[in-house]
């Protein structure tokens, strides 16, 4: 690396990606800057395919690489090591299965500088597979593009949103408040590390700029489901009850964590009756209730406002559209099935 500090940082973390890793690469550096001007911090963790091998090619040809070899730990714990050896003025998480668009880096930088803001959100889109085409995905609203808002203000307007792609935040506002992905976390980490961020920050503002492509794909955490997993987001229950019981922060602040707590439970009991286990129904639900953190409490903003008051008064009532909206898509597959004899 040049003795020049970098303008923004890119953390990726690496971990069985060889299939996609070289288009991830490839587009941050079908850039019209200088090198100087970004670094790539690439982590490896502990990836036992031949994505580093593919790595390793980029880094010999370009000066604006950064290798870290940890054991894997897990995606939030590579992320946080890269936080840690950054020295970009704004950070960028991009995962190596997806790609950010042409010549984007170049307006981030300049936004970046006239702006100021802890945080800038950029759009995403989406893309399927082999498909060419893109759709947008966790939209701003268009009534709040033009000014600089806090975390607070956007959320009590009903926006929020979980992912980490898609945004440039500020290192210093990072470091200051000293907000890190929480590690043993396997699902949902990015909206735990956002609603912090949200609760914290006081200077987020949108710019429209196409930056972030996001291609899901099935055997990738997002799309893979089972039941470990679903139990696992107790644990998520257990992060944000820690926060619901820091008394430092103000019932706003706290409003933010509340409805992190609302999306978890409802993706929960959303995800273990798409994977057919209504047998575990009542162990997840006695799971919730003993977390301490239902009913929920002390919710600020009108965005879930029914949908919480639904789940305080009956869980079963609550969870009971997921069930028949399931049923619905079973039928309708199977039908298809017999038709086509595809599934």
């Amino acid at each position: 690396m040049n003795d020049i500090a970098p303008k923004i940082s890119i953390i990726i973390p690496v971990y069985n990606v060889e299939k996609y890793i070289a288009r991830c690469l490839d587009s941050l550096f079908n850039q019209n800057i200088s090198e100087n001007l970004y670094e790539i911090i690439v982590v490896n963790d502990g990836t036992p395919d031949s994505s580093m091998k593919i790595v390793s090619e980029y880094d010999r040809n370009h000066s604006n690489f950064i290798i870290i070899n940890q054991k894997n730990r897990g995606v939030s714990a590579a992320r946080n090591r890269g936080i840690e050896i950054s020295k970009g003025e704004y950070l960028l998480f991009v995962d190596p299965d997806d790609y950010i668009v042409e010549d984007s880096l170049d307006t981030i930088i300049s936004q970046s500088r006239i702006c100021k803001v802890e945080i800038l959100i950029f759009n995403s889109l989406t893309q399927f597979f082999n498909s060419k085409e893109k759709s947008f995905i966790f939209g701003f609203p268009q009534n709040l593009r033009d000014k600089t808002h806090s975390g607070i203000e956007l959320s009590k307007e009903g926006y929020m949103r979980g992912p980490v792609w898609g945004i440039a935040f500020e290192r210093q506002f990072i470091i200051k408040n000293n907000l890190r992905f929480f590690e043993g976390i396997i699902n949902s980490e990015d909206s735990i590390f956002m609603s912090m961020c949200f609760i914290y920050s006081s200077q987020i503002k949108y710019f429209n700029l196409d930056y972030y492509i996001v291609c899901p794909r099935f055997e990738g955490a997002t799309l893979s489901w089972d039941f470990n997993r679903v139990k696992n987001m107790l644990k998520n229950l257990a992060v944000i009850g820690y926060y619901v019981e820091n008394s430092s922060l103000t019932n706003d602040q706290k409003g933010i964590i509340q409805k992190n707590i609302y999306t978890a439970i409802s993706l929960m009991m959303k995800k273990l009756l798409s994977i057919h286990r209504l047998d575990k129904y009542f162990e997840i639900k006695q799971g919730i209730k003993k977390s301490g953190l239902y009913p929920i409490t002390n919710y600020q903003g009108d965005q879930f406002k029914r949908k919480i008051h639904l789940l305080n008064i009956s869980f079963d009532l609550f969870c009971f559209p997921f069930l028949i909206r399931q049923i619905y898509y079973d039928i309708k597959n199977l039908w298809h099935f017999v038709k086509t004899g595809q599934k």
